[in-house]
C-alpha cells in the first residue's frame, strides 16, 4: 500500500479509512483533505477501486494547485483513463520516470 504521495510541492498522507462519509452522511470512495495534506480512501473497497480512487483524488489536488475549476465527471473519467494508461504501458512509465543523467 502507499502511505504518501507528493503532488506539486505538497506531500499528502494517504490514509485508508473505514466508512468514509460526507458531512451529510453520504458514502464516499475517497476525498482530499487539503488543510491536513491528506487523501482519505475507503478501506473496504477492492484494490482496483482503491487505485482508481487514489488517482481520482490526486487529480483533484492537481486541479486545485493549478486553479482549474473542477468538473467531477471529467476527473472521474481521467482517473480511469490514467490507471489504464499506467497499467497497460509499463515501458512508457519506466521511460517517463527514468533519470536521464546525460540530458543537457
Amino acid at each position: 500500500m502507499i502511505d504518501k504521495i507528493k503532488i506539486g510541492p505538497i506531500e499528502y498522507w494517504v490514509e485508508f479509512k473505514k466508512n468514509l462519509q460526507t458531512p451529510s452522511g453520504d458514502d464516499l470512495y475517497g476525498c482530499v483533505k487539503f488543510a491536513e495534506s491528506a487523501i482519505h480512501i475507503e478501506a473496504h473497497m477492492g484494490h482496483q477501486r482503491q487505485r482508481v480512487t487514489v488517482l481520482h483524488e490526486v487529480i483533484h489536488a492537481m486541479f486545485d494547485q493549478c486553479g482549474i475549476p473542477e468538473m467531477e465527471e471529467h476527473i472521474a473519467s481521467m482517473s480511469f483513463s490514467m490507471l489504464a494508461l499506467l497499467k497497460d504501458n509499463p515501458k512508457f512509465v519506466a521511460w517517463v520516470v527514468e533519470d536521464a543523467g546525460d540530458a543537457p
